[in-house]
């Protein structure tokens, strides 16, 4: 399973010139999964240990993508309470 590849790859690169791109992939892996708290974790983390990584960039668009994501799914909450 990719899941268990890449925490694997995150504990033996740890600190490694790939790591950004690493934690990266677990943010999507984890977003795929439905657990966006550990998406946005892994998103997190590559923005602050990579800040000028290409993948900092794209961690950034994702965390963005999220946030929309998790107001439009309180805004449909807030609907369905009020029906």
């Amino acid at each position: 399973e990719a899941l268990q590849l890449y925490q694997r790859l995150e504990s033996e690169y740890d600190g490694c010139v790939i790591s950004d791109e690493i934690y990266y992939d677990l943010g999507r892996i984890y977003h795929v999964k439905g657990n966006i708290l550990k998406a946005k974790e892994y998103y997190n983390k590559v923005i602050l240990q990579f800040p000028i990584s290409m993948y900092a960039s794209k961690a950034k668009k994702r965390l963005l993508l999220l946030g929309q994501r998790d107001e439009t799914t309180k805004a449909e909450n807030k609907k369905k309470l009020a029906m």
